[in-house]
């Protein structure tokens, strides 16, 4: 394998540890759409783990500059993969649009929900 390619991370393994709110450099990616995000937020939901959990759930916030011609901006989820991790990505995730939270600037506001 060559340094430019990148390996999926199997989701079951998925942590909030594989995620840099100081990274700037994270792509949602459904085909042949690319968006560049920006992570917000990461926030652990303990409270969330069921009975049989092997993680700790946790919640993703993604901002993308709006543009309103993008196809990706004009659906309110759609099923895609975060590009950006160090040599990895994840995929088949369900990406779903939100409303801007009151505390963040000007956007188009993205989740994704690890539980």
């Amino acid at each position: 394998m060559t340094s430019s390619e990148v390996t999926p991370i199997p989701l079951g393994e998925v942590t909030s540890q594989h995620f840099n709110l100081n990274d700037s450099d994270y792509h949602f990616v459904a085909g042949d759409l690319a968006m560049p995000v920006q992570l917000m937020d990461c926030k652990e939901k303990p409270e969330s783990a069921g009975p049989d959990s092997t993680r700790t759930p946790f919640l993703l916030v993604f901002r993308a500059d709006v543009d309103e011609a993008h196809l990706m901006q004009q659906t309110l989820e759609f099923k895609g993969c975060i590009h950006g991790l160090e040599d990895a990505r994840i995929d088949d995730l369900l990406i779903l649009r939100m409303m801007r939270p009151a505390n963040m600037p000007e956007g188009a506001y993205y989740q994704v929900i690890f539980n």
